[in-house]
């Protein structure tokens, strides 16, 4: 009798469920939980959520830069006595004040960004000579403090932040966004240090991967908790502050998926065959970005753009150049002299699927920097005349090893 009752509300329980999915998806609307949680159909983002992006602390945030008519202002959440934050708008009339974030820091870090002019939103090439030097890292995910010991120990930026390394090349194999409660600062530095690479003779490669284009999506799914108190705070959703008419989602929208440095071929997520099997060339695969990298899921009608940019096999969260999974097996060595082959180079550098320490797989043809800033261990792959080697924050070269993927 108990288990027949417990079958009959199991069932009016999950008949409610899909009454609710049925007119949350029909409607658009969502119902509001505790804490701001959202349950239902998001058409804003795209996604169905179950009680997802909750109210978060306030925090320092900003300047988000907005564009309204041919003039600019900045938003900046700033803390104030007791507990609050004040809202502050400017007018841009010049570079833009990033602060740091630095909690109960009495002189918080900050540094000054001038705008980019025209030029600054103009695609990049996807093919460029190999320099001298040129360092790799990725999924910094907002870990500003990490980034910056790593990029002044090795040389690339000076103590004020600014580029030092001429002609060098910096590559950010995406997902530099999400998860840490630095992002917005680290995305000016980065904005700033590739207008002074271009300037000196050098270059910053900034790869977009799954966690901006997310970002650019307007899904703040994986957001540090402070940026929904920023969400709050402003009054604007998270699509509105990385939307084309911010200043950093109008530049993140011109940057590429994938790039070849000499006989390098960098993408976050990897190469495999549902990508392989379209036969786009590195120029074709970003036009196909430029249009259709921040559309909503399911929105594109555009079948190659969504196995490219979109699915799980796709160049942003392929992890079969790491790990089995269970969408997609471990490339075999077949698979990857064919991804080389189509691209013509000699290595793909990837980031996406976390390893223990920089390292190569597949006998050298797949270099692997994903590893864990937030816990300490920053690393990335300096190339000098070539040959590849693993350095951290304190400029230590070592010889690339098998990389190790951790456990869970």
């Amino acid at each position: 009798m108990l288990k027949r009752i417990f079958l009959v509300f199991l069932a009016l329980f999950v008949l409610l469920l899909l009454s609710l999915a049925i007119w949350s998806r029909t409607s658009g609307v969502t119902l509001t939980g505790p804490d701001n949680q959202q349950l239902g159909w998001s058409a804003d983002t795209g996604e169905w959520l179950f009680l997802g992006y909750p109210t978060g602390p306030q925090r320092r945030d900003g300047p988000y830069v907005l564009r309204e008519g041919d003039a600019y202002f900045a938003l900046d959440v700033i803390p104030r006595d007791g507990g609050s934050v004040e809202v502050v708008r400017t007018p841009v009339e010049g570079p833009v004040e990033v602060v740091m974030d630095d909690g109960d820091a009495a002189t918080p870090l900050s540094f000054d960004v001038p705008l980019h002019g025209a030029h600054g939103h103009a695609r990049e090439a996807t093919r460029w000579p190999m320099p001298e030097r040129l360092l790799a890292v990725s999924d910094l995910e907002g870990e500003f403090e990490a980034f910056t010991r790593l990029l002044r120990g090795n040389g690339v930026i000076d103590p004020q932040l600014h580029w030092q390394w001429g002609s060098g090349h910096l590559v950010l194999v995406g997902d530099m966004v999400d998860r840490g409660d630095n992002v917005v600062p680290l995305l000016w530095l980065v904005y700033r240090l590739e207008a002074e690479a271009r300037a000196a003779g050098g270059a910053v490669h900034y790869l977009l991967g799954n966690h901006e284009q997310y970002l650019l999506q307007g899904r703040p799914k994986y957001l540090h908790p402070k940026y929904h108190g920023t969400i709050e705070a402003t009054g604007l959703d998270h699509g509105a502050l990385w939307s084309a008419d911010s200043e950093l989602g109008r530049w993140l929208r011109t940057r590429p998926v994938t790039v070849q440095v000499g006989d390098n071929l960098f993408v976050h997520g990897g190469i495999g065959p549902l990508a392989l099997d379209t036969g786009y060339s590195i120029e074709a695969i970003d036009a196909l970005a430029a249009r259709y990298m921040d559309v909503k899921r399911g929105d594109t009608g555009a079948r190659d753009a969504v196995v490219l940019l979109h699915k799980s096999g796709g160049l942003l969260k392929y992890r079969g150049l790491a790990v089995a999974g269970s969408k997609h097996p471990r490339a075999d060595a077949a698979d990857v002299q064919r991804a080389l082959t189509h691209f013509g180079v000699q290595r793909i550098v990837i980031g996406h699927t976390p390893t223990e320490h920089v390292g190569q797989d597949y006998d050298g043809r797949v270099i692997r920097t994903d590893v864990h800033h937030a816990g300490g261990t920053s690393e990335g792959v300096l190339f000098e005349s070539g040959k590849p080697w693993r350095v951290d924050t304190s400029g230590r070269r070592s010889p690339l090893v098998q990389a190790v993927t951790p456990s869970r």
